[in-house]
């Protein structure tokens, strides 16, 4: 049961986690490695064959030095309130926008700036975070500190982080070609039944499963869609949490974004 409760929020890495971070140094993938960046992916002999692929091609096509444009609409379920709350005590609705700008720079391609927006559904900021050559700044706290400069992942918000421990755990991890808007995708499934029901703040009824639904862009390798579901002992689903991922690269940030950077310049 602590294993199954340490796998519950991994993919998340944390409220403001990027879509672009690595969660995890050992997530379980075959090596990431693809001879041909312009072939089309498919299904491979395995799910985690697939994932490794899937991740080689994000890295490939959106881990290249320059500007990374990332827009993530988020959307929980839950039974309690409020959801979260930002260090100055403003609620986080469970309806919200995360908005990414991230510079990813040098021989290592690291990010070496970034901006977040956070918000709500209706359009209005309600946090900026901000980090630029070792320096982090967020408006709900005011403070400025030394912050490490973040390694790029497989813009797979995690997920791909967590499945390897999903299937040493005994969850069942399934693969499908799908489609998404019109589009071609690829969808990696897990399916996560629980030795008993448990208890946790997010529900009044106790929790007997978890799927995690990933679905992928084949020809750009990043995450599209992340849809988490508990099913209740009572037989009802919930939507932990869905994740609908947008994201643009060899882009030039806005004003905004420019703005905000200076808050942290030396």
């Amino acid at each position: 049961m602590a294993r199954m409760q340490r796998l519950i929020g991994w993919g998340l890495c944390g409220l403001l986690a990027l879509t672009l971070a690595a969660c995890g140094a050992d997530d379980g993938l075959p090596p990431a490695t693809e001879p041909d960046p312009n072939a089309t992916l498919g299904l491979a002999a395995s799910p985690l064959i697939t994932l490794g692929q899937l991740q080689a091609r994000a890295i490939y096509t959106y881990g290249q030095n320059g500007w990374v444009h990332i827009i993530e609409r988020v959307s929980h379920d839950l039974d309690r309130e409020p959801f979260s709350t930002l260090p100055d005590g403003t609620p986080v609705p469970r309806q919200h926008v995360l908005e990414t700008w991230a510079n990813i720079t040098g021989p290592q391609s690291v990010v070496t700036q970034r901006v977040i927006f956070l918000r709500d559904d209706a359009g209005q900021l309600l946090q900026t975070s901000v980090l630029s050559n070792g320096v982090a700044w967020n408006s709900a706290t005011q403070k400025r500190e030394n912050q490490a400069e973040t390694a790029t992942g497989a813009f797979d918000r995690g997920f791909g982080a967590s499945v390897g421990e999903y299937e040493r755990i005994g969850a069942k991890v399934t693969q499908a070609s799908g489609t998404l808007s019109g589009t071609a995708t690829i969808e990696i499934l897990v399916d996560y039944a629980f030795d008993q029901p448990a208890k946790y703040e997010d529900y009044t009824e106790a929790v007997a499963a978890e799927t995690i639904r990933a679905i992928y862009d084949p020809d750009g390798g990043q995450i599209r869609q992340l849809v988490w579901m508990m099913r209740l002992v009572d037989g009802s689903e919930r939507a932990y949490g869905v994740w609908d991922i947008t994201l643009e690269n060899h882009v030039s940030p806005p004003d905004a974004v420019l703005e905000a950077l200076k808050v942290v310049a030396p």
